[in-house]
């Protein structure tokens, strides 16, 4: 424990809070939401102006320009107003509170407005535009093979998306010692007399070094995807 403790300040703090990264299957399920709630607030604007002025050219006309007016800030705020929400909603838009998941950043702090323009609108929205959208194939298909499972533009932001129920205690424990705590169970090596003296078990690996703390406690290793 004496690892941990680096990172939750007195010898006396409650023990660290670790969560699970998210799939990618999860976030993905997620995005879609978010889309589909943004395509809802577009249409309900659009067909609010044709009925406002009837089925004319001109009402055509002002739906258009309304779904553009209301869609481009909408989908650029939608996000990083969301994730600065206090409390248990820190870190979640709507798709990733129906999917039980959330963005933590590295350091442990709350997600702010700053943080959440820096990782949505910078860190996405603004590269897939530059780029007609080649950026986004990239970008949505980095946590395949990345460790952390970041996407690109929780690496700009330095965040994580964690599912939002902690792992056990008995998890917590088994990672602590720098075993996966998803692994099976492995039978547990009893001392054997060797010549009137027992054979000390060998020391357990150290905790991994190349995943930073999140909301003062680990991250858990992946071994798979």
């Amino acid at each position: 424990m004496s690892e941990l403790r680096r990172f939750g300040g007195a010898q006396d703090a409650p023990a660290p809070v670790t969560y699970e990264l998210a799939s990618w299957g999860v976030r993905a399920w997620a995005y879609l939401i978010d889309l589909l709630v943004l395509l809802g607030l577009c249409i309900v604007v659009a067909a609010g102006a044709v009925i406002a002025e009837g089925d004319t050219e001109q009402a055509r006309r002002l739906a258009q320009t309304l779904g553009l007016a209301v869609a481009t800030p909408l989908w650029l705020a939608y996000a990083p107003l969301l994730l600065m929400r206090r409390g248990e909603r820190n870190g979640q838009t709507l798709g990733k509170q129906a999917m039980r998941i959330r963005v933590v950043r590295e350091n442990g702090e709350p997600v702010t407005l700053g943080n959440g323009a820096l990782r949505e609108i910078i860190g996405r929205q603004l590269l897939v535009a530059f780029t007609y959208g080649l950026y986004a194939v990239v970008d949505y298909a980095w946590p395949w093979w990345d460790k952390p499972r970041q996407c690109l533009h929780d690496k700009v932001a330095q965040t994580r998306v964690v599912l939002l129920t902690p792992l056990s205690a008995d998890a917590v424990a088994s990672f602590t010692t720098g075993v996966d705590a998803h692994a099976p169970d492995q039978p547990v090596a009893q001392d054997q007399p060797t010549s009137g003296r027992s054979t000390p078990l060998p020391p357990p690996p150290a905790p991994p070094v190349d995943d930073a703390p999140v909301r003062d406690g680990w991250l858990p290793p992946t071994s798979g995807r």
